[in-house]
């Protein structure tokens, strides 16, 4: 199997490490966290490497990371509000029925494209048609890949914490201590980062809205929920977004709050938003972003050929 192109500018295709298999949907009946492709979930030697070449590349790619951040407080001012060329990860977060899957309700059919880590039925009647069942990284990454492929330009990773959770309870007891238990923490935090690192390396038109719940940390800040230390302390989730929206329900409403209490990791860009608290309308939150940073569309050439020959 071929190995998956980190997607750049410019509308480029990613690679599909399957030669294109149909991704199992919301109508498909195999194994949630496999799946039902045909062609089977890739290994590590034959699948998406995109993120998993081990120590060396990824501490590589902190180091890339770090120098892509150095000098940003210097930044001119006629620099405010352009964005480097990747995609833009958008995290939102919030307690288990404050409304973060409902906020999908005013997408069309073919507007969104989502990744639904549990299997769960929406909150609402649904009619989106782009919808994918997995739980397992390696077909999350070849999911988005294909929907990228496709023409896909908002996509949605619900609910993403518990690629973290699933992946802990099915490993946790077989670990044992010592060594083991370290590595197995170091697997989770690794393939979390991993996933957002190839997140940001697709096409620049392309927002992907990251779901997850939330907890209180020890020092009494509200975050995104993980497990073990790793991601916390020595990531902080968070910090891997420009955008982080929180859902909440305040009465009868449902909403996200766009700027911090002070209490949690809420964040947005200057004059993204007015107002502290909006509808929780993720397609009104998807055309805010396009519009504050100018996105345009790019056409991948499988829509280029097919507007072509219309």
């Amino acid at each position: 199997a071929e190995e998956v192109r980190r997607p750049g500018a410019g509308g480029r295709e990613v690679q599909d490490p399957e030669g294109g298999h149909q991704l199992p949907d919301e109508r498909s009946g195999g194994d949630p966290r496999r799946g039902s492709d045909p062609g089977g979930v890739p290994d590590d030697q034959d699948g998406i490497q995109a993120g998993q070449e081990g120590h060396q590349g990824r501490a590589e790619g902190r180091r890339r990371s770090r120098r892509r951040g150095a000098g940003k407080e210097d930044q001119p001012a006629d620099q405010i509000g352009r964005r480097s060329e990747m995609a833009i990860p958008v995290l939102v977060m919030g307690k288990s029925g404050s409304g973060k899957s409902a906020s999908l309700r005013n997408f069309g059919p073919e507007e969104v494209c989502v990744i639904n880590v549990l299997g769960k039925p929406f909150p609402f009647r649904s009619k989106l048609e782009k919808v994918f069942k997995t739980d397992d990284y390696a077909t999350v990454m070849k999911a988005l890949a294909q929907a990228v492929n496709k023409g896909a330009k908002a996509i949605v990773i619900d609910d993403a914490g518990y690629l973290i959770t699933n992946e802990f309870m099915r490993g946790h007891a077989a670990q044992g201590q010592g060594n083991a238990i370290f590595g197995f923490y170091n697997k989770l935090a690794d393939e979390f980062w991993n996933l957002i690192e190839f997140i940001k390396k697709l096409p620049d038109d392309v927002v992907i809205y990251v779901m997850m719940h939330e907890e209180q940390s020890d020092f009494g800040t509200i975050k995104p929920k993980t497990i073990g230390k790793i991601l916390d302390e020595k990531v902080s989730v968070e910090g891997m977004f420009t955008i982080v929206l929180r859902s909440e329900k305040d009465g009868d409403r449902h909403v996200f709050r766009t700027k911090t209490t002070g209490l949690d990791v809420t964040k947005t860009p200057i004059g993204m938003f007015e107002a502290e608290e909006i509808d929780n309308d993720l397609q009104m939150v998807d055309k805010t972003i396009r519009d504050y940073y100018g996105i345009k569309e790019k056409k991948t050439a499988k829509k280029a050929e097919k507007e072509a020959t219309a």
